[in-house]
């Protein structure tokens, strides 16, 4: 179990900033002089690593950013892969206080700072170092920092580097060459995706793939897993003074499915070969010969867990419809790295009259981590967010009437939101002390995310009254926990059928795929499909196909191949034929397990339907009636990776279906030795014998400087405090948020989780790469 509480709170989004706030600490590595005119090299002897008098973690930020005396500003250069890293944890503020003066991208022209060293943070590509090499033959900066995100490329780059900079004369410019390992995006504090890896599902399911582009899609997934291994381990070393995040790392024990068939397994075995090579590697040597390696043991003796998980465990929870608030932000409106742009309506006096206009534009919105209304209300249903919105707008303005009142200010709600007026407002009143305007614009910051949080909240409502989403949602529900007595048929025959008014037509697909998997698995489980049939989902399925053909523009090619109105369910869309070949050599299985058994017997959704409120419409709504489905603490029902999660973690192999086996690997090990047990249902709880080691295993939870077998400790709960869950193929909110609530309403079993996944998908994205792949 961790030891200190301020450990235990270091989040992974923490370890990334630190990372990052290490990197941009430069000043102690400042050449004391540096000649350029006479263009000569530096010495080439080695001078000791930098102390760094302590470590800003990201709770300290907001303070030590402003005690922190800069002794050098610096510039900071950065490609668009990693502008998308550093964006989601620093706003420009962060970086200055840092002492970075200008943040530029390397693709674009830029002009001779001489008296500032340069930070570059970039990919390790050959565009990119070309383009250092460039900048230092035009002596553009002092000195310059290259930090590669990651280690995974080949030496002759590095030797590409040396060989222009000889060229050139140029090598006295380099200071240093870091491997950083940060190639992933921290989006929340536990929550994070990998980069560049969009329609990931896409890129391992394609059939037209050769082995070798499949294969590097494995290596950049496994490389990132391993940057935030790396990454993770520098919690560890919060309070040392001569480490970076960098130089160390807390190997983990990792889960995975057994079968070889799913790429989660490969990926699996590409991290264990990576991260025993980084163990036996210069880095591994630094850790050992650190003097504060054993304090790190003593300060953590448990290992993290990794447990990598495939996309085809659980394939409904990426095409339901969302509730909760922050789900239905990115579900509706694509919310990457922290930023969406929402459609807002806007009224507009016309010209030369006194009436006016209702326009709809689309607004730019970037939600900060440090959001108290949205941390509070992101896992919150919409009907409860809604009225929220309404109450924080009112006690907005409540507190600037107060405000006003106790000041003598004459200002409106309007000008909070008009920048121009705020600052002829603050320089042009003498009476104003510096603590009053410091409050005005800190009220008008607030009047932002007020508008901010209402323009979306009505977005949201405008797409639930026009797509009727609750309904969506609320069969949807229904259907994956297999609650019949809550599903109204006809309601359910009214939105798969194309003719109703009822959603768009990739809402419709969706359903009708969820559908078609609880069809498969009553069919698996030789029951009769009591909700609705194979039959009825095929004239379903060929409404879409014909109105999907009057929608493509070039329908031609599709004209020669027209499907008959008597053809096979699975042949009609190709998102269900790619469904069928997925699920064919598996039971699939969607039903979530209950988390209360006694509330099984609730009455139908549709009397859960009355009139709600929200921000002043009334609206009828079925999804008002979530709260008591959902149970008081909105969690009735767990999502299949939260359930095998809780298996693992617990021991508890009774959890796990008949089909579900998984394998325990330890990096430590010899190769031929490192799969310490397999784990399924059929397996005894506490076993710990090895199909591959008949002289004995190693715990799955063991010393950090322990190489023997140990003992096992599987059956003590405190035994994992760390947990990090990863899925291949594509996550989301809803998973996410599952599996963070579930282990959180358990305040005392001191697990932290952390979820990650190759690209945080759609669920209209998702439903595109299935159709891609179908066909």
């Amino acid at each position: 179990m961790l030891a200190s509480k301020r450990i235990v709170s270091l989040s992974l989004m923490d370890c990334q900033k630190e990372s990052i706030l290490n990197m941009l600490n430069t000043d102690s590595e400042i050449p004391s002089s540096l000649n350029k005119s006479t263009k000569k090299k530096k010495s080439s002897t080695t001078s000791s690593p930098p102390t760094i008098e302590h470590v800003i973690t990201g709770h300290e930020l907001g303070h030590q950013l402003i005690e922190r005396k800069v002794q050098k500003w610096k510039i900071l250069i950065m490609d668009k892969f990693c502008f998308e890293i550093v964006s989601p944890l620093f706003k420009v503020g962060d970086l200055r206080a840092m002492g970075i003066t200008l943040v530029l991208s390397i693709e674009e022209k830029r002009q001779s700072i001489p008296d500032a060293p340069a930070i570059y943070f970039v990919q390790p590509t050959l565009k990119n170092i070309d383009l250092i090499s460039e900048d230092c033959s035009k002596e553009l900066y002092q000195s310059i920092y290259i930090n590669f995100c990651h280690s995974n490329y080949k030496r002759e780059l590095l030797e590409s580097l040396a060989l222009k900079l000889v060229q050139n004369e140029a090598t006295h410019f380099l200071t240093n060459i870091y491997d950083q390992f940060l190639n992933f995006s921290c989006l929340e504090n536990n929550f994070f995706s990998l980069l560049s890896l969009e329609n990931c599902l896409e890129q391992l399911h394609e059939k037209k793939k050769e082995d070798e582009e499949i294969n590097k899609v494995m290596e950049r997934i496994s490389n990132g897993i391993c940057s935030v291994m790396l990454c993770y381990g520098s919690k560890n070393f919060a309070s040392s003074s001569s480490l970076s995040s960098s130089s160390s790392f807390a190997m983990p024990v990792i889960v995975c499915p057994s079968s070889k068939s799913q790429p989660a397994r490969l990926v699996a075995e590409n991290v264990e070969k990576q991260l025993r090579n980084l163990m036996n590697s210069p880095l591994k040597e630094v850790n050992n010969s650190s003097s504060s390696y054993d304090s790190m043991k003593n300060q953590k003796k448990n290992r993290p867990l990794l447990i990598i998980m495939d996309r085809s465990i659980d394939l409904t929870v990426c095409l339901q419809h969302q509730w909760t608030y922050r789900a239905m932000v990115h579900d509706l409106f694509q919310l990457r790295s922290n930023q969406v742009k929402v459609p807002v309506k806007e009224k507009k006096k016309d010209n030369n009259e006194s009436s006016t206009s209702t326009t709809t534009n689309e607004h730019l919105y970037e939600i900060s981590n440090e959001d108290e209304f949205w941390n509070e209300n992101a896992m919150k249903p919409f009907q409860d967010v809604a009225q929220n919105v309404a109450a924080n707008t009112e006690k907005h303005r409540s507190k600037f009437t107060e405000f006003k009142k106790r000041t003598g200010l004459n200002m409106s709600e309007d000008d909070l939101s008009n920048q121009e007026t705020l600052n002829s407002s603050s320089s042009n009143n003498e009476t104003m002390s510096k603590n009053m305007i410091d409050e005005v614009f800190k009220m008008a910051e607030e009047r932002k995310r007020v508008n901010m949080h209402t323009n979306i909240a009505y977005a949201i409502l405008h797409q639930v009254n026009e797509r009727k989403l609750d309904e969506f949602v609320a069969i949807e529900e229904a259907l994956v926990n297999k609650q019949s007595n809550k599903i109204e048929v006809s309601l359910l025959h009214s939105l798969l059928n194309v003719n109703e008014g009822k959603g768009n037509l990739k809402d419709k697909v969706r359903l009708l795929l969820i559908c078609y998997l609880y069809i498969l698995q009553q069919e698996a489980l030789q029951q009769t499909p009591s909700i609705i049939t194979r039959p009825e989902l095929q004239k379903y399925a060929y409404q879409m196909y014909r109105t999907r053909l009057q929608n493509v523009e070039n329908s031609e090619e599709e004209e020669d191949n027209l499907i008959d109105e008597n053809s096979s369910l699975e042949s009609i869309l190709p998102e269900i034929s790619f469904l069928r070949e997925i699920t064919m050599n598996t039971q699939y299985n969607i039903i979530r397990s209950m988390s209360n058994q006694s509330k099984q017997q609730q009455s139908s959704f549709v009397h859960f339907t009355k009139k709600i409120s929200i921000l002043g419409e009334q609206i009828k709504s079925i999804a008002s009636g979530l709260n008591e489905y959902y149970g008081e603490d909105g969690l009735e029902y767990a999502t299949t990776l939260t359930r095998i999660v809780d298996a693992i973690v617990n021991n508890n192999s009774k959890k796990l279906s008949d089909h579900e086996e998984f394998l325990f690997i330890d990096p430590k090990l010899p190769v031929n030795h490192s799969t310490l047990r397999t784990f399924s249902k059929s397996t005894n709880t506490g076993s710990s014998t090895s199909s591959n080691n008949n002289t004995g295993r190693m715990s799955p939870v063991t010393d950090l400087n322990s190489n023997s077998p140990g003992t096992n400790n599987l059956n003590n709960l405190d035994t994992y405090t760390d947990v990090i869950v990863f899925v291949v193929g594509g996550g989301n909110y809803m998973e996410y948020h599952n599996l963070t609530q579930y282990f959180n309403k358990n305040k005392n079993n001191n697990i932290q989780i952390t979820y990650g996944a190759t690209d945080i998908v759609t669920g209209e994205q998702f439903l595109e790469q299935m159709q891609r792949l179908g066909k």
